[in-house]
This record gives C-alpha cells, structure tokens and sequence, in this order.
C-alpha cells in the first residue's frame, strides 16, 4: 500500500489515481472522470461485492447536503428483488422480483412489466406480460400513448399490432389498430381510427374506418354518412 503526499492511497499501485485506487491488474484505461474518488482496476472482469446476511439487504446510498439518503439501490437477499428509491425522499421507485419481473410504481409485481400510478390492482383476470394501472382519464388524456415522432402529415399516427407466430418462430401482425391524422394542415389534430387485417401473402390493409366525426366506412377511407358501405 502507498500513502503519497498528496493523500492519494493506492493498493496494488504505487501510482494512485484518485484518493482510493485498488489496482488487481492493468485495464488500460490511464485516466478517468474528474468526478471519481475511488477506482477498482484490474486486468480481466471486476466487480465491487456488498456482503449481508440472508435476512438482509445491502444498498447503494446517494446523499447530499440536504438528506441522507434521498435516492439509493437495494437488493433484498429475503425476498431476491431488486429495488430503485428516490424522488429526493428515499420513496420505491421500482422493483425486480426474483422472477424477473419489474415493477414500477408498485412492490407487487403481477406482471413481466407492472407499471402503476396509485394503488396495484388484485389479480381477477391479468395479464402476464405487462400491465398498465392509474386512476380513469377524461377528455384527451389516457393512461398508455402511443404515438409518432416522424413529422406531422395526414395519415401518420399510432399504432397497435396484434399477432403471433405463423411457423415454429417466425413472427407476423395478424392485424392493426392505427390512428391517423385526418389531414396534412399543420395546428390541425383531428384523427381518424382504422381496423387493418390481412391475407396471407398480403400486407396489413384497412377494412373499417371510424372518422373524425364519428361516421364509419366499411371498405371505405372518407364515410359521409354514420354508416357506409361500399359496394363491391
């Protein structure tokens, strides 16, 4: 071990980086953030190893002058999960159940992703893959978005695709759910929703389409009335 004048302590090293540097072998990397205090080198795969008994949880704390532990990272050697704290309180943030599944928002994770604004729901009917819980939206708000980024012009929008496989793994959409942009008028947000299906050897094709002002077309793009068909 090296104490050098400056304070710098190194072990392993008799040049020491920063204040603490464990030197187990060459990495190759000479310098480092200006922010570092401590550095773990060596010369093949390291790791810094946080030892508690079974019952017990070992964390990584972040603290600043006006709390202690506003924000830290935990694993529970009880229950094998993963935790995030934060929001400057120390409050959960996220969990990763032993299972693998995540949880955000909530410590009782029913799903492979459980995300949750508010109080968890109980399991009636659920949902294995992923679940998306918050109090009732109105208006033009919603508890799940999604949406494009592409520019704005008519026809581009959000969509959902539902499928599965149609061999032993290969992949396809069976069908889509799409909204739309009614027209390419930049400042204009009126959509349309439209049902898409497809044949096999063909591409995903709107059959029904739900207008702007409500009027449905079915094998139709611009309904006039609350319900069209078109001939043919």
């Amino acid at each position: 071990m090296v104490i050098e004048t400056g304070g710098n302590v190194g072990i392993g090293t008799t040049n020491p980086i920063d204040l603490l540097h464990v030197h187990a072998g060459a990495s190759g990397r000479t310098s480092f953030d200006s922010s570092t205090v401590a550095i773990l080198e060596k010369n093949g795969s390291a790791a810094l190893t946080i030892a508690t008994p079974d019952a017990n949880a070992g964390y990584i704390v972040f603290a600043d002058a006006s709390a202690a532990a506003p924000g830290y990272i935990g694993y529970s050697h009880a229950t094998n999960a993963y935790s995030i704290h934060g929001k400057g309180n120390g409050s959960h943030i996220m969990t990763m159940n032993s299972s693998g599944y995540v949880g955000i928002g909530t410590q009782t994770v029913r799903a492979l992703l459980d995300v949750v604004n508010g109080i968890n729901n109980t399991n009636a009917d659920s949902s294995n893959v992923m679940n998306v819980v918050g109090p009732n939206q109105t208006t033009n708000q919603a508890n799940l978005a999604v949406t494009t980024n592409d520019g704005q012009a008519i026809n581009l929008g959000g969509s959902i695709a539902l499928g599965g496989r149609y061999s032993s793994t290969g992949q396809a959409h069976f069908a889509k759910i799409k909204a739309g942009k009614e027209n390419s008028s930049s400042g204009e947000y009126g959509g349309y929703l439209g049902l898409f299906t497809r044949v096999h050897g063909g591409t995903l094709t709107e059959h029904i389409r739900i207008a702007p002002d409500g009027n449905v077309g079915i094998g139709m793009t611009d309904p006039s009335v609350s319900l069209q068909v078109a001939s043919g």
